[in-house]
């Protein structure tokens, strides 16, 4: 029987129950200000989507009689760059210290590289600054507008390209690339031999591989070059497989649809082929501890030369076997100033992305990124170690051929895919052991309701 504070008689010590406590409010209800509009990640959204579209702008002011120099696109990149930091420490709570600390190293180091060779080239500081950028910058990003921005980059990139293809004419008037190039990069008028104001490869001498039964060139959308829109769909497929259950369906079908539009309108043979081995290789790969994608590239490079070895690798020639068989011969004669970045660039290496980071860089700057990278936990569940893994492959198959991956245009995206990954797997350990702040996370978003086809 309870007595109340009423009915008890004087002196006795009745331990009073406490009045019910009215129910909490839902979390979706009680942080209504996540609903409200954020400019801040507005803004690094709107970032994020011009490191993909910046190059489509700048040729289209560039037609239409603007000339842009390529002091313009290197300062638009570092505009971005900058931006990605800054937003990256934008909001309270704890500042990414392990990303800043990287980019503090390898500023300080491109700095000494530079003074021991005489020369200062930023390309090769850009080249590397953007990857702990946008690290950053994905650490507070929400991931439903992530997905939202990609399949909005999807679709234009899909209906640029076909329109390309379908009306070659009208998008060389529009963007002109040969033009852009010209002014932009240096390129000279007599490089561009298929005769067109279209990129330089946007007729391959062999053939297309796909819709080889058609007169179409190599198309390019709004990466204006063929190569990068290849890299996107590589990009794309490792993202589609990593976060499959973070999207609804109809997201699905637009990126899924929308990367085979763009696989044939580019007609990579690189993107092809990893575009078909991702979906085959990661749901094993990702049954193993993330740290292990520390071994691809070592790995990858331990079979290349096995196989070289054995005389099984003496194709020339712009093939991927040609073009690795070419990358390992510049890397077998790497010297030992090279590779500790000493000595002027070599050209050559612009074809040979290995070669060409460890002599921009150094091996030593190499190995510092390359393992802070890939021995950091982005997340032991599924997803963290899909996205790593194919991260780990996307980037070693690109960079035994080019040094194409080190472009802005997609590796952005990239390593604020990562970013995102790492700020949510903290999280998920800071949840389990109640410890450290997550006050550097962007809110989330309120659950969003499900419709019975999902």
């Amino acid at each position: 029987m309870i007595v109340s504070s009423r009915t008890a008689p004087a002196g006795w010590n009745v331990a009073l129950p406490e009045a019910p406590r009215a129910p909490a409010a839902p979390a979706a209800a009680a942080r209504v200000s996540d609903l409200a509009f954020d400019p801040i990640q507005a803004g690094m959204i709107i970032l994020l989507g011009l490191t993909v579209l910046f190059n489509a702008i700048l040729a289209l002011v560039n037609a239409k009689g603007l000339a842009i120099g390529n002091g313009v696109v290197a300062g638009i990149q570092a505009g971005l760059v900058g931006g990605a930091f800054a937003f990256g420490v934008a909001r309270r709570g704890d500042l990414p210290l392990r990303w800043l600390a990287l980019a503090a190293v390898l500023f300080l180091g491109n700095l000494l590289l530079s003074m021991a060779r005489g020369e200062l080239n930023p390309k090769f500081l850009g080249d590397v600054l953007t990857i702990p950028a946008f690290i950053c910058l994905g650490t507070r990003l929400n991931l439903r507008a992530v997905i939202g921005l990609l399949v909005v980059l999807q679709v234009l990139m899909a209906a640029f390209g076909i329109w390309e293809l379908l009306y070659p004419d009208a998008y060389a008037e529009l963007f002109n690339p040969r033009l852009y190039y010209i002014n932009s990069r240096g390129y000279s008028a007599q490089e561009f031999w298929s005769g067109t104001d279209l990129y330089v490869s946007s007729v391959r001498q062999d053939g297309r591989l796909l819709l080889s039964w058609t007169d179409y060139h190599r198309g390019s959308s709004l990466f204006l070059e063929p190569v990068t829109l290849g890299n996107w769909t590589i990009f794309v497929t490792v993202f589609i497989i990593s976060f499959w259950k973070d999207m609804r369906v109809w997201q699905r079908v637009v990126l899924i649809v929308g990367n085979i539009a763009c696989l044939c309108v580019c007609d990579g043979r690189l993107a092809t082929v990893t575009d078909v081995v991702l979906p085959l290789s990661l749901p094993f790969l990702r049954l193993l501890p993330g740290w292990m994608s520390l071994f691809v590239p070592f790995g990858f490079g331990a079979m290349a030369a096995t196989i070289d070895f054995f005389g099984y690798l003496k194709e020339r020639g712009d093939t991927f076997a040609g073009r690795l068989r070419g990358s390992l011969d510049l890397f077998y004669q790497t010297k030992w100033d090279e590779a500790l970045g000493l000595l002027p660039l070599d050209t050559l290496t612009w074809d040979a992305g290995f070669s060409y980071l460890i002599q921009s860089q150094s091996f030593i700057l190499t190995l510092i990124l390359w393992f802070t990278v890939s021995l950091t936990s982005i997340g032991e569940n599924w997803k963290g170690r899909t996205y790593i893994f194919g991260s780990a492959i996307f980037i070693t198959l690109c960079l035994s051929i080019s040094y194409s991956i080190l472009s802005i245009k997609v590796v952005g995206f990239l390593w604020a895919g990562y970013g995102l990954l790492y700020a949510r797997a903290r999280m998920a350990g800071a949840e389990a052991t109640g410890t450290g702040s997550l006050a550097h996370l962007p809110p989330p978003l309120p659950p969003r309701p499900r419709t019975t086809w999902e």
